[in-house]
């Protein structure tokens, strides 16, 4: 029985990936042994097989993706070209006895406070605190563990005009069990 499921899950992904001549057919037969074999060379005893069309899905484009920027012009901030996490490093292992964490972001060209521009900061996929007018604040009671951080830059009307890569940090607090090494 698992043979015939490989056998079948290996002709299925050749036909999607177009690797079969399009003239050809798809056989099936029995050897001798029991085995159900699926094959695209006909041979005594084998029966064509009719396989139904690729079946194709087209989702929506979630809005802002598709969408092209608009041009900075005279009372347009420029786009962003960069916005990076610069604390913690990536895969920084540190200690803080407070699950202190102190996060700096920078953006090139600098943020934009006149136009509204602020940071939003996201740990393990949630908001942390209010949008940030600079690119430096302290996180305090940060549990230990690992987690990621990532920045948006958001426009006046709360539209990201540009992200960060995620980064992974991992906080260790010492403890009895613990205790953090000299």
């Amino acid at each position: 029985m698992c043979r015939v499921r490989v056998a079948a899950t290996i002709v299925l992904a050749t036909l999607a990936l177009g690797a079969a001549d399009a003239g050809a057919g798809i056989y099936r037969y029995v050897d001798e042994s029991g085995t159900v074999v699926y094959t695209d060379k006909p041979r005594p005893g084998a029966e064509k097989v009719e396989l139904p069309g690729i079946s194709v899905y087209r989702g929506r484009v979630p809005e802002g993706l598709g969408a092209a920027r608009p041009a900075p012009g005279p009372d347009r901030a420029p786009a962003y070209r960069a916005v990076r996490i610069v604390s913690p490093a990536h895969d920084q292992a540190f200690w803080s006895a407070v699950g202190e964490v102190v996060i700096q972001v920078e953006t090139d060209p600098p943020l934009d406070i006149e136009a509204g521009h602020r940071l939003r900061l996201f740990m393990d996929g949630r908001p942390v605190g209010e949008p940030l007018r600079s690119g430096a604040v302290r996180l305090r009671n940060v549990n230990p563990g690992t987690h990621t951080l990532r920045a948006e830059v958001t426009g006046a009307q709360g539209e990201v005009l540009a992200a960060s890569d995620s980064v992974t940090f991992h906080l260790l607090r010492p403890s009895v069990l613990r205790p953090r090494p000299p």
